[in-house]
């Protein structure tokens, strides 16, 4: 597979009519190749650009890779938006998993923005970092104008791993009208459910949790806790949810206990557990049947199809 990739200096503010939008002209020469073409196979391009932010009053970053063949063809595409983790950056899923094989023949556009360490949520204690509505009011309402994608919560999925995973499932409980599927890699969604509990971010990242939330019961904890947001749901309207954890993964424990809580109100969901930590190695493994999964769930209403629960080990 080659990989072409593009820096973009600037957002672009007009795009062309339904059918004929063109990919952004770059203003910086096309970074190197960091894979090496193979015959036969297609060609994914990998733009890296800014976009201003509303919600932040600033330039955001993002990452976006596009199917081959787009440059050449009128067709409207699905979109699955990927959110990083901790410390983490809009370029990790890309640059530190073989996204660009596994999306090599899919008919997909992924888009990975900028988080910080916001954990996608408007802070309670700094009114203007509102990175939850940078998400929902200014990002995506900006792909959908600026590349051609098909504009329907049918043909539209979130994804993430550990803050990222919290950040795509509370997405999807909070906004489920704007999404078919979300999906959960080592997931941190007790962050806001357990604020006592022994994650180790460090004291650094701990202060900053509860900057974001506020500490004890408050309405941004609250309002932001997808557990108690899975508990409103009603199973019909909630987009489909794929939970996966590694057995060595210090959130295995949380992640269990908010797929019992899936279970016990009847969310369509799937639960995967296997060998692996809170790795690159092993969110990389669960990359190809997320995508499979998914591309199976755009344009339909899917059927519940929950693997067994994981029985707790003997002490």
């Amino acid at each position: 597979m080659k990989t072409i990739r593009v820096v973009l200096a600037t957002c672009i503010l007009a795009m062309a009519a339904w059918g004929q939008t063109a990919l952004p002209s770059a203003s910086a020469n096309p970074r190197p190749s960091q894979t090496q073409a193979r015959p036969g196979h297609p060609t994914v391009i990998v733009w890296d650009a800014t976009f201003q932010s509303a919600a932040l009053g600033r330039g955001m970053h993002y990452r976006i890779l596009l199917p081959a063949g787009y440059e050449t063809s009128s067709r409207r595409y699905p979109v699955l938006y990927l959110l990083h983790g901790l410390m983490g950056s809009y370029m990790d899923w890309e640059s530190r998993t073989h996204l660009d094989d596994y999306d090599a023949t899919l008919p997909l556009i992924i888009a990975m923005p900028d988080g910080g360490d916001s954990w996608y949520t408007n802070s309670a204690a700094e009114a203007q970092e509102k990175w939850e509505d940078y998400i929902v009011k200014d990002f995506i309402p900006y792909i959908d104008k600026t590349y051609r994608t098909i504009q329907t919560r049918h043909a539209r999925a979130i994804g993430g791993l550990s803050m990222g995973g919290y950040g795509a499932m509370k997405f999807a409980l909070k906004f489920p009208g704007t999404f078919i599927f979300a999906a959960s890699f080592s997931g941190a969604e007790v962050v806001v459910h357990d604020p006592d509990s022994k994650i180790p971010f460090g004291q650094k990242y701990t202060d900053q949790i509860h900057g974001i939330f506020g500490t004890g019961v408050t309405p941004t904890r609250t309002d932001n806790d997808v557990f108690e947001l899975a508990k409103k749901r009603a199973p019909a309207q909630t987009p489909y949810l794929m939970v996966t954890c590694g057995t060595e993964d210090g959130l295995l424990a949380s992640n269990r206990e908010f797929v019992a809580l899936l279970q016990q109100q009847k969310l369509r969901y799937e639960y995967h557990e296997s060998a692996g930590a809170h790795t690159w190695m092993y969110w990389d493994e669960q990359l190809p049947g997320m995508l499979s999964l998914l591309m199976e769930r755009f344009f339909q209403e899917p059927q519940p199809r929950k693997l067994p629960l994981p029985q707790q080990k003997q002490k």
